[in-house]
């Protein structure tokens, strides 16, 4: 099953993934339908681009996003900031 059609039969709200994943959310239909039933992206383990950001208001439209950052080792958060 792709990620994608497992938030949607499980009803997920909440989703922690890297920013790679969220952006293949964003490429294909099922993956934006996927999205709209998001409320809380958590985006960590690389880089979080702007424009992503920028994409995901517009394609999660009712979700609070955080950007978390910590050591890619380990699942430790040093800090996080709500994505405005």
């Amino acid at each position: 099953d792709s990620t994608a059609e497992l938030v949607r039969r499980h009803g997920v709200t909440h989703l922690q993934c890297t920013p790679s994943l969220v952006r293949l959310l964003c490429l294909s239909e099922e993956g934006r339908e996927a999205l709209r039933s998001v409320r809380h992206l958590l985006i960590g383990g690389e880089a979080f681009p702007q424009a992503l950001a920028g994409e995901l208001a517009r394609r999660a439209p009712g979700a609070t996003t955080t950007n978390l950052y910590g050591p890619t080792e380990t699942t430790i958060r040093s800090s996080s900031a709500r994505v405005e």
